[in-house]
């Protein structure tokens, strides 16, 4: 009873299995990480039979076979998972600040996103951008994380992610292909409503006659310099100037009745038409003084609230004070901090649940990090001008706003609101959007529920109760503790590789190299998976603690094998050569340190791996000539050596052109390099050959006389010629040492 009990708990309350039955009802775990560590729990006390233990062992690595691939540096539930009430951020992926601020402000407008979430589709190929930006914004609107990553978008918008963009521009762009990817005139027109305003400038002359001409932005460019706010800088926009004495208007209309041409006049530019969502380009830089442009740092503020009717041309050229207004109020600031030549961004936006309030509720979006803010915080920090630091010392602001969004304000505040909150909750998805951020997030939540560490724990204590319970046959086809095995690999690799602090790596591998070393079984199961391409890249692991464990695993599972079953193990001899060969299957020291040697190329990648991809084989070799042998025969030692040389002198770097390419662009490890050659000298490799300056045997292979390697002609060459020029290679080696060290 308690065993049926104890797995029943698991599938339904931990980690339910979702029927292909349409009739049965979608299982939903427990959330809770309280609760969940209660029921673990349970289950643990439950489960003292042997088969308990076994279904248990089997359901844990089928719930684990995979994490999220988004699950990355987990440092807890609080950081990595959606606050309550608050907004998604968004990764940058190198330099996309521009893009996650823009990208936030145009999420933020609850319509804009109901109309970007609803759009059709029609024709996928067509419509990449919209496509991909209702990606983004479904992922925003109902992802459960803290950030969202919008590679696939700034793939297809062309988005260089090295270097930043002009956040201005930039906009206007997105926009510009946006309208491309609408899938018809309608769907055009209704975005241009969002942002698209028309400019409109008018002469008209004494003789009566008006010559005008317009022009369509979708952001309204304004002067900051030696301008105190948005008031007078709007204007400055749109004031008139007399066209009078040499600056009289030629009016082409008298010309062609035969009228003097040219007439006093007075010409006016207004905005003709202003969209619903008015987005404003301060002019921050100038690109005019001699050291090809600078950062307009001075104070200028802007008003939460502003009645644009008194910029509208008709209402200037009429100067009719009483028309209505039209008012304005401020839902977003994108912030830019630093210079023309280098800078970051970030984005204050108002809630859609506060529109029209006078204070409202704001958040503050950095890239992933998403904090709340008010509207007194935007005020005070996004103006410019001057700061005074606590040591007295005054200085130009560095960060200020520089594009701002207005929302038009509807004659009914309170309905106007009303309707935007229910927008929210009546966006219509299409099923598609739906099924895709529903997977994801069920993918997320078992990643997130994987990662606890009531499941560490939990797991542990299966892995501990395989090697506690009773064995009635440890022989070399046992299948004890096999799947305890599996469970602790991929519960490793899987799950605590996401994990920042490794605290559960030791006590998990090391119940996993208890039970490696009990049967030759559970040994060559561990050998096989690390060896294996698809779990090898432990061996170069961003974290330090999974390629200790890989290493760990490995000499273990061996020396195992080296002692209780040798004619597994391999390197059994044959009229004095080594018995291991690529064609024997059964040679696990061949196929293990084969597939390591195999990811010679991984250490450039990572510097950090070095020093624990290079003491597998040395270790290995430490334990006695004929392994020694085989790690020189896999190229190990001329590997070394050639990427001394090839650092030092062009012969060899011209000969290793490949190997020089690598070297170029990432970093060595020098430190771990030198470690591993005075490991690999000081056990078992003979050097006699160097004196004598004679190799009888010049084949590749290596043999071992007299319990000593000896090593092939090439090695010799390349050995003798780093002797030869032993100071030269020794002041240069210690010098990338240190400066190893340095950076360390």
């Amino acid at each position: 009873m308690s065993s049926s009990l104890a797995v029943e708990l698991f599938v339904k309350l931990l980690f339910p299995e979702d029927s292909a039955e349409p009739h049965i009802k979608e299982r939903h775990s427990v959330k809770s990480e309280e609760t969940r560590a209660i029921i673990y729990d349970l289950i643990t006390s439950l489960s003292e039979h042997a088969d308990t233990h076994e279904k248990l062992t089997a359901l844990c690595i089928k719930a684990q076979s995979s994490v999220e691939e988004g699950v990355h540096d987990w440092s807890g539930r609080s950081k990595y998972l959606r606050a309550e009430h608050s907004h998604l951020g968004l990764r940058n992926l190198g330099q996309t600040c521009y893009l996650n601020s823009l990208l936030q402000q145009l999420f933020m407008n609850i319509a804009f996103r109901k109309f970007i979430l609803e759009t059709a589709v029609t024709d996928p190929e067509r419509q990449q951008v919209l496509w991909h930006m209702q990606q983004v914004f479904s992922g925003l609107h109902l992802g459960v994380t803290s950030s969202y990553a919008p590679t696939d978008l700034a793939r297809v918008l062309d988005i260089d992610v090295t270097i930043q963009e002009d956040a201005p521009i930039f906009f206007t762009m997105l926009i510009g292909r946006l309208e491309d990817s609408m899938p018809d005139e309608d769907s055009k027109k209704a975005l241009q409503a969002f942002f698209g305003g028309r400019n409109k400038s008018q002469t008209r002359g004494q003789c009566g006659h008006v010559s005008e001409s317009t022009d369509d932005y979708f952001n309204l460019s304004l002067t900051v310099k030696d301008k105190a706010n948005l008031l007078e800088s709007l204007e400055e926009y749109v004031s008139g100037a007399a066209l009078e004495g040499g600056d009289k208007f030629k009016c082409e209309t008298c010309e062609a009745e035969g009228n003097p041409a040219y007439v006093n006049a007075m010409r006016r530019t207004g905005l003709e038409h202003i969209p619903d969502t008015l987005v404003v380009g301060l002019k921050r830089f100038r690109y005019e003084t001699f050291d090809g442009g600078t950062k307009v740092n001075d104070r200028f503020e802007f008003p939460p609230r502003i009645d644009m009717m008194p910029y509208k041309l008709d209402h200037r050229a009429a100067q009719d004070s009483s028309a209505e207004r039209d008012d304005f109020e401020l839902i977003g600031v994108v912030v830019h901090q630093g210079t023309l030549q280098f800078g970051h961004y970030w984005s204050y936006a108002k809630d859609h649940r506060s529109y029209g309030h006078p204070q409202g509720s704001w958040f503050r979006m950095e890239d992933a990090a998403v904090t709340k803010s008010d509207l007194d915080t935007v005020m005070r920090e996004c103006f410019g001008g001057e700061v005074q630091y606590k040591n007295g010392y005054t200085a130009d602001r560095p960060d200020s706003a520089y594009v701002l969004f207005y929302r038009r304000l509807g004659s009914t505040d309170d309905k106007d609101i009303a309707e935007l909150v229910r927008a929210a909750a009546d966006i219509k998805l299409t099923p598609e959007i739906v099924s895709t951020n529903t997977a994801n997030n069920d993918r997320i939540a078992k990643g997130v529920h994987l990662l606890d560490d009531a499941h560490a724990k939990f797991v542990l204590s299966l892995l501990h109760g395989a090697d506690n319970r009773e064995l009635t046959d440890r022989s070399a086809t046992s299948d004890f503790g096999c799947e305890a095995v599996e469970l602790g690999l991929v519960f490793i690799q899987n799950v605590l590789g996401c994990k920042q602090d490794g605290k559960e790596v030791e006590p998990c591998a090391s119940a996993v190299e208890t039970l490696a070393r009990s049967t030759i079984r559970n040994a060559a199961m561990v050998l096989d998976w690390i060896s294996d391409s698809a779990n090898s890249y432990m061996w170069y692991f961003g974290r330090a603690a999974i390629r200790a464990a890989a290493n760990t695993l490995v000499t273990s599972s061996l020396k195992y094998m080296r002692g209780e079953a040798p004619e597994l193990y391999g390197l059994h001899t044959t009229n004095g050569s080594l018995g291991c060969s690529e064609d024997s299957s059964q040679d696990y020291l061949y196929h293990v340190i084969k597939a390591h040697n195999a990811l010679n190329h991984n250490p450039f990648e990572r510097r950090a791996a070095w020093s624990s991809y290079l003491s597998l084989p040395v270790e290995i070799a430490a334990w006695g000539p004929r392994e020694t042998a085989l790690v020189l025969d896999l190229g190990y030692l001329g590997w070394l050596m050639r990427i001394i040389l090839t650092n030092m002198y062009t012969d060899y770097s011209n000969r290793n052109r490949d190997l020089d390419a690598q070297m170029q662009m990432t970093n060595v490890s020098w430190k771990a390099i030198v470690d591993a050659l005075y490991g690999l000298f000081r056990h078992y490799i003979d050097l006699s050959d160097l004196s004598s300056g004679k190799r009888k045997n010049d084949s590749r292979s290596h043999q071992v006389v007299d319990g000593l390697c000896r090593l092939n002609a090439e090695e010799i060459r390349d050995l003798t010629y780093i002797f030869e020029q032993r100071q030269a290679i020794v002041e240069e080696i210690c010098g990338l040492v240190t400066f190893d060290n340095e950076k360390e």
